[in-house]
């Protein structure tokens, strides 16, 4: 849970750097005309540095490498009722999730510019410090999750999101 977070930090940190050195001032600006490469050529060359990395320092399981395990994955999943319940209800949690940090990551950034009136730097910085704080919330939330419970940790912070949603 802290990737997104905490990748949403590193981005913001590296939309920062970029905007001090090409600035974002409208349509001919050069960050609006180069310099929002730069993260994505940066961010493909550390995912190339990752998966290599991964490859020669991380071993294939044992049940892998005896080519144990499950020998149809889906008939698993779905072949039983109870199996096909519990998929069903992480699916369900996992996209309302997904679709709010989506939301959230997609209209903020504009909404903080065009209606609050923020800078393109304001933005970026107030972005980091709030998903960094939310990467410690995350934290704060799963050590709570293991003293009360994880369903009751889940439905009652399910409310807690979709009550002020409404």
């Amino acid at each position: 849970m802290l990737g997104f977070p905490f990748a949403f930090v590193a981005i913001s940190l590296l939309t920062l750097l970029m905007l001090q050195i090409a600035p974002a001032d409208g349509l001919g600006s050069p960050y609006v005309q180069w310099g929002w490469r730069i993260p994505f050529i940066i961010g493909g060359l550390i995912a190339i540095v990752y998966v290599w990395w991964y490859i020669v320092n991380v071993d294939e399981s044992e049940v892998f490498k005896r080519g144990g395990g499950t020998k149809a994955p889906l008939k698993e999943l779905f072949g039983t009722r109870r199996n096909l319940v519990a998929f069903l209800q992480v699916f369900i949690m996992m996209s309302g999730f997904w679709l709010t940090l989506n939301t959230v990551t997609a209209i903020l950034p504009s909404s903080l510019e065009n209606v609050v009136g923020l800078s393109s730097t304001e933005v970026t910085v107030l972005l980091s410090v709030t998903f960094l704080v939310l990467g410690v919330g995350y934290m704060v939330a799963g050590k709570v999750s293991q003293i009360v419970g994880r369903r009751p940790f889940l439905i009652v912070s399910g409310l807690g999101a979709a009550i002020p949603g409404a």
